[in-house]
């Protein structure tokens, strides 16, 4: 499937083995960007926050089931240039969301706190200074 902000009556269907593939305009100056993955409006089963600031680059990743942020699992983001595309990889494994940024894995991954099949959404936020997701599909 593709689009972006896709929500899915029957539930998204991620399942171990599948990729979550999602392509961006990097704009210098955005404050954040940021991959969802619902079970509902404020329950996040995984949240994958990039936040290019310039006093540190960091990739934030958590869960909220609608009580209020857990505990973050933070990785270094690369460096992203200007007006590039940023290619994001997010794979379903047995246990874990394993993220790939521009063909590399970040160093952590992400183990399932909540059931992958539960996701029923997959949302996501352009952030701003003109910084827009262009694509994501799975597969």
């Amino acid at each position: 499937s593709s689009g972006i902000n896709a929500e899915y009556g029957g539930g998204a269907n991620l399942r171990p083995g599948m990729k979550i593939a999602a392509r961006a305009v990097f704009k210098k100056g955005t404050k954040k960007f940021t991959i969802n993955l619902m079970k509902q409006t404020g329950f996040y089963i995984f949240h994958l926050d990039f936040r290019p600031y310039p006093h540190g680059q960091v990739i934030v990743m958590n869960t909220n089931p609608n009580t209020g942020w857990q505990k973050e699992i933070r990785a270094e983001l690369p460096h992203l240039t200007d007006g590039q595309i940023v290619s994001v990889v997010v794979e379903c494994t047995d246990k874990e969301f394993k993220v790939s940024v521009n063909d590399k894995y970040i160093e952590n991954t992400f183990p399932y706190r909540y059931p992958l099949q539960d996701v029923n959404q997959i949302k996501v936020s352009h952030g701003s200074n003109g910084n827009k997701w262009i694509s994501l599909e799975y597969n």
